[in-house]
């Protein structure tokens, strides 16, 4: 039998993926995506493409191509070939019902850690010089709108940070852990910096062992306890 104690979340979307919403609004996505296009390819020749499967990994081309059609045909797809993915959109039903009911029940307390990196000039060593102030600003706050819907969104490049700690679900026992400079993945489009990604970043490792440690001497401290409380009963 498997006796779970604990559990430690990072970088997970328990509100859903918000990225997920733009299949279905295809060409509003491309109207804000192109304002940061030029940047984008600052960084490194044709990086605008590697962002965009980023968002549509579900053949980015066709998005591109043919928005229309896309905004009908891949949510028919993923609901009949990968329901795993349609169960990330933020109002699928396994989010809605499925994981808003069961969390408020659950007993085990949840670490829920949330990364947090909203810079594109933190992602990559170097970083062209040949980018304005201003040129940054812009598509950091236009990723961040894309991300989550709001320009000033904490995101980890992925996930906002509201999912990522289930905010505006009810819970209990659910303790929320933020650490700044972790990234979602080790590629952002392309690779970033080592030490970024959540689950190769120090700080994250740390919250980990730190929330392994309480959980476990919490535990122990409980066993003794109930131990003194036995050796006074008998005696």
């Amino acid at each position: 039998m498997i006796t779970i104690d604990g559990l430690i979340t990072i970088g997970t979307p328990w509100n859903g993926a918000p990225v997920m919403e733009h299949i279905k609004e295809v060409k509003k996505f491309q109207q804000r995506f192109k304002e940061i296009e030029a940047t984008l390819n600052a960084i490194e020749k044709n990086y605008d493409k590697a962002v965009i499967k980023y968002f549509f990994r579900f053949n980015p081309g066709f998005a591109k191509a043919w928005p229309s059609l896309y905004e009908i045909a891949v949510p028919y797809f993923m609901k009949k070939n990968c329901p795993g993915a349609a169960d990330l959109e933020p109002k699928s039903k396994f989010i809605s019902e499925y994981v808003a009911s069961n969390l408020k029940e659950v007993d085990v307390p949840i670490t829920a850690i949330a990364g947090v990196l909203t810079d594109f000039s933190k992602l990559f060593d170097p970083f062209p010089s040949s980018i304005s102030k201003q040129a940054l600003d812009k598509l950091n706050a236009t990723y961040a709108e894309l991300i989550g819907g709001d320009p000033n969104c904490k995101h980890d490049m992925l996930l906002p940070v509201a999912t990522q700690h289930a905010e505006g679900l009810v819970t209990k026992n659910f303790k929320r852990i933020t650490v700044d400079g972790a990234c979602h993945g080790n590629k952002v489009g392309i690779t970033v910096k080592r030490g970024l990604s959540e689950l190769n970043n120090q700080a994250v490792i740390q919250e980990v062992v730190k929330a392994i440690e309480e959980t476990f001497y919490e535990q122990q401290e409980e066993e003794v306890v109930d131990k003194k409380a036995e050796i006074a009963s008998a005696a």
